[in-house]
């Protein structure tokens, strides 16, 4: 499975333009944020792409528990949206761009995921939207996150 899940990631940051190339077989996942659901998200720290106007575009995978899972589903059934296979949701990878000095964000795309690595739902915004992330915020603690890496390394 989890051959299947770096093919899938790597097969998302190609159809979403984030990787120019890549050579990487593994990626090393730092996780930087829990929620109330206790759903997990991290970021391969390989996977940190600094583009040509500075900002910083990442993924960021959500692990859901099963209760992030339920509360998905509720969501998705109240405002009529499929369930096909979401009684199998494992994942969702976003794709974020990050202005990192301003603490400003802006989600350009996501996918959901099952346990075997096939997409359920897939949506990619055609305009940027930027938010102010919030202190502790998923958004705000990936920025630390990647400044902190960025001060180790």
């Amino acid at each position: 499975m989890l051959v299947r899940f770096l093919i899938t990631i790597l097969l998302f940051f190609a159809l979403t333009d984030v990787y120019q190339t890549s050579t990487a077989y593994a990626f090393t996942f730092i996780n930087f944020y829990t929620d109330s659901f206790e759903d997990t998200f991290s970021y391969p720290k390989e996977g940190i792409v600094v583009i040509p106007n500075g900002k910083i575009k990442i993924s960021v995978v959500e692990e859901y528990s099963y209760n992030g899972k339920i509360n998905l589903i509720e969501l998705r059934a109240k405002y009529g949206l499929s369930l096909d296979g979401y009684e199998n949701l494992s994942f969702t990878i976003f794709i974020f761009e990050l202005d990192m000095d301003n603490y400003k964000y802006t989600i350009l795309g996501y996918g959901d995921f099952d346990s075997n690595g096939n997409i359920l739902f897939s949506y990619v915004y055609k305009d940027k939207k930027w938010y102010f992330a919030e202190k502790d915020s998923p958004a705000r603690n990936l920025i630390d996150s990647i400044k902190n890496f960025y001060k180790s390394t």
